[in-house]
Order: structure tokens, then C-alpha cells, then sequence
């Protein structure tokens, strides 16, 4: 059996990544997130800017690895001590089929109820509608 062909941008992608707190230096065990120079929906390219983080000896900027899209900030501007390894945001690839999940990621509700219509149209679900 063959693999399934993705598009050329989908192909990375093909599953969850998390960008985690980087260890800007080899001693470093935590940081600060200073701000965050993208949002949520903001489009990056590989050296674009990320956030900077601030450690007890300097202030760095991290800087996007791939192209795609800022799908979800968990750790909002101002954070403080945030481990190296914690989970900071979610990307997404750059595509359109992901604008109803972009849309909805600062919803709670609204993502979970995008995710039920995924599921429905797909036929999932298990449960019976009464």
C-alpha cells in the first residue's frame, strides 16, 4: 500500500506541531515571554520574528523555522518563568483550509464547535442525534 499524496505544503504537516520554549543558551532553564511580535492568523516566514524572550542575562528574539501560520498563542505577552520545553504556540501550514480553525482559535466554544461539523460532515461522531 502506498502513501497518500499530500500537496507539496501539506506534506511537513502531516502531523500536530507544537513549538515548545527554546533553551537560548546552554545554562538556560526558563524564560520570559517580553511580547509577542506575531498574533494569531499572522503568516511567518523562516527568520521571521517571533517573540522575545527575556532571560536573567539578556533579551533574545526567536525567530520562525518554517513558513506557516500562527494558529494559537498559549502563553501570553508578559509570562513569566516559563520552562524551556513548555508548549508557547501551535502553527499551522499555510493554507486556506485552515481559516475556520484560525477564526475560531481564540474561541473555545467556536473551535469545539467546529471541530463537532468536521466530524458530522465526515460521518464520525458515533453518537446517534435524537
Amino acid at each position: 500500500m502506498g502513501r497518500r499524496w499530500r500537496p507539496p505544503d501539506q506534506q511537513r504537516w502531516s502531523r500536530q506541531v507544537e513549538l515548545q520554549m527554546p533553551a537560548l543558551s546552554p545554562t538556560m532553564t526558563q524564560g520570559n515571554i517580553a511580547k509577542w511580535a506575531k498574533k494569531e492568523g499572522d503568516a511567518v516566514a523562516p527568520g521571521d520574528a517571533l517573540c522575545d524572550i527575556e532571560t536573567d542575562k539578556a533579551t533574545m528574539t526567536w525567530e520562525a523555522q518554517e513558513e506557516g501560520i500562527v494558529a494559537r498563542i498559549l502563553v501570553p505577552d508578559g509570562s513569566a518563568d516559563v520552562p524551556v520545553g513548555q508548549v508557547s504556540s501551535v502553527p499551522a501550514p499555510p493554507s486556506a483550509h485552515h481559516a475556520p480553525l484560525l477564526a475560531a482559535s481564540s474561541q473555545p466554544a467556536a473551535l469545539a464547535r467546529h471541530r463537532t461539523r468536521r466530524l458530522t460532515r465526515a460521518g464520525g461522531g458515533g453518537g446517534r442525534r435524537s
